[in-house]
C-alpha cells in the first residue's frame, strides 16, 4: 500500500521535532528529506541567564510579553539551575501575563502561573492591538523575545509610549553541518520535492540565508512557485514567507503540529489522478505510476512533469521545445534531454508505453486507445 501520499516526497527543515514530524509524514506514505536549517535553541549561559532574571527580579515590570513556549520553559528552567526558579515563579505569579499564542500559554499554565490574555492566531500584531486598547503609555513591559525576532514586538511597545525591556532566553543559529540543508536545497532545485514545511519564522530566513550562500536562491524561489508547495505552521510563519516573497504557503487551521501534516496530506493527495493510456488505466501518485492495478513503478522527478504535461490535453501534440521550456526551464537548452526521457517513461509505462506517442517533426502526444 502506497499510503495516501505515497510516491510524494516532503522535505522538512526543523530541527526540534523533526524526527516526530518526520514519523507523522511518513506514516501516511510520504518520503521525507531532512535539511535542518535551525541549530535547537541554545540557553544563555548561566552568567548572562543571572544577570537577565536577576534584573527582572529586582525591578519588575508592569507587564510580561510571553512569545514562545520554549522560551518561558528554557527561562524557568534556567532561572531553577542558578537557584532564582522559586523567585522568578513568585514575582511572575504577581505579574501580568499577555502571550503571543497557545504555547506560550502552555508552557506558562504548566508552570502553575496564570495569563491574562492570549493572542488567538499567534500574532505579534493582535498582542500590540490588545495593549494598544489598554493604555500602556508610560508602564514598563517586559518582552520575552523568540530567539532572533522580536523586535516587532520591541518596536510596537516603544510606539505605544511604554518602555519596553527585552529578555533574551535563547537564540537560533545556522547548523554547524549545513550540508542536509544544502541537499535539500539541491533535490527541491532539481524537483525532486513536492512540499517543504516550516514550523518557525528563523527557519524561513535561515532557508534563504543558506539558499543565498550556495547560490541557489532564485532556483528555490521558482521551485517554490511551480513544483514545490510551502506548508507553514502558523500565519506567523507564513508571514514571513510572503515577506521574503518566496511564494504561497498553505497554513492549517489551527497551528499544531499533527494539523499541518494532516494539511500536507490532504492538499498532495488532491494531486494524484487517473488516466487511460492506449488502453490501460494508470495512476500518478507522485513520483509513481500505477498500470492496471499492477506493482508501482517509480518515476524520475522531470519524467513524472512530462507526463503531467502530455496528461494535461490527451492527443494533443506538445512540442519538444515546449516540453524543454516547461520541464527543464532555463537550466537546459538540449532537446536530446527530451527525447532521452521520453524513452526511459515509456519503459515505465510497460504496456501502456505505446501510447506515448512520436508525432515527426512536431513532438509527442499521448493516446488514450
Amino acid at each position: 500500500m502506497l499510503g495516501p501520499i505515497g510516491g510524494y516526497t516532503v522535505g522538512v527543515t526543523a530541527g526540534r521535532r523533526a524526527s516526530e514530524q518526520i514519523l507523522m509524514l511518513r506514516s501516511q506514505g510520504a518520503e521525507c528529506i531532512h535539511g535542518p536549517v535551525l541549530e535547537s535553541s541554545l540557553m544563555r549561559p548561566a552568567t548572562e541567564m543571572r544577570e537577565t532574571t536577576r534584573l527582572f527580579l529586582d525591578d519588575p515590570p508592569d507587564i510580561l510579553l510571553l512569545s514562545t513556549g520554549v522560551g518561558v520553559r528554557g527561562w524557568l528552567d534556567g532561572a531553577d539551575s542558578i537557584s532564582l526558579g522559586d523567585e522568578l515563579r513568585a514575582v511572575l505569579a504577581r505579574t501580568t501575563l499577555l502571550s503571543r499564542g497557545p504555547k506560550a500559554t502552555g508552557a506558562a499554565v504548566t508552570a502553575g502561573l496564570r495569563v491574562e490574555w492570549t493572542s488567538p492566531c499567534a500574532s505579534s500584531a493582535e498582542l500590540l492591538d490588545y495593549l494598544a486598547d489598554t493604555d500602556v503609555a508610560g508602564k514598563r513591559i517586559a518582552v520575552q523575545l523568540a530567539g532572533s525576532s522580536g523586535s516587532d514586538l520591541m518596536e510596537g511597545v516603544a510606539a505605544l509610549g511604554a518602555e519596553a525591556i527585552p529578555i533574551e532566553v535563547y537564540s537560533w543559529s545556522l547548523p554547524e553541518e549545513i550540508k542536509p540543508a544544502e541537499r535539500l536545497l539541491k533535490a527541491v532545485c532539481d524537483g525532486h520535492v513536492d512540499a517543504v514545511t516550516f514550523t518557525s519564522r528563523p527557519a524561513v530566513e535561515n532557508l534563504v540565508q543558506v539558499a543565498s550562500g550556495c547560490n541557489r536562491l532564485a532556483e528555490v524561489v521558482s521551485a517554490f512557485r511551480t513544483t514545490t508547495k510551502i506548508f507553514c505552521i502558523g500565519p506567523v510563519v507564513a508571514g514571513r514567507v510572503g515577506e521574503l516573497s518566496l511564494g504561497t504557503a498553505h497554513v492549517p487551521e489551527h497551528a499544531r503540529l499533527g494539523s499541518m501534516v494532516r494539511l500536507v496530506t490532504a492538499t498532495l493527495a488532491r494531486q494524484s489522478l487517473g488516466a487511460a493510456i492506449a488502453g490501460h488505466k494508470i495512476e500518478v501518485q507522485g513520483r509513481m505510476v500505477t498500470v492496471d492495478g499492477m506493482p508501482p513503478s517509480r518515476l524520475t522527478g522531470r519524467e513524472r512533469q512530462v507526463l503531467l504535461a502530455l496528461l494535461e490535453r490527451p492527443g494533443v501534440v506538445c512540442s519538444k521545445p515546449a516540453l524543454l521550456r516547461s520541464v527543464w526551464g532555463e537550466s537546459e537548452t538540449d532537446p536530446h534531454v527530451v527525447e532521452v526521457t521520453i524513452g526511459r517513461l515509456r519503459q515505465r509505462l510497460g504496456e501502456a508505453g505505446v501510447g506515448v506517442e512520436t508525432v515527426m517533426r512536431r513532438g509527442y502526444r499521448v493516446s488514450t486507445t
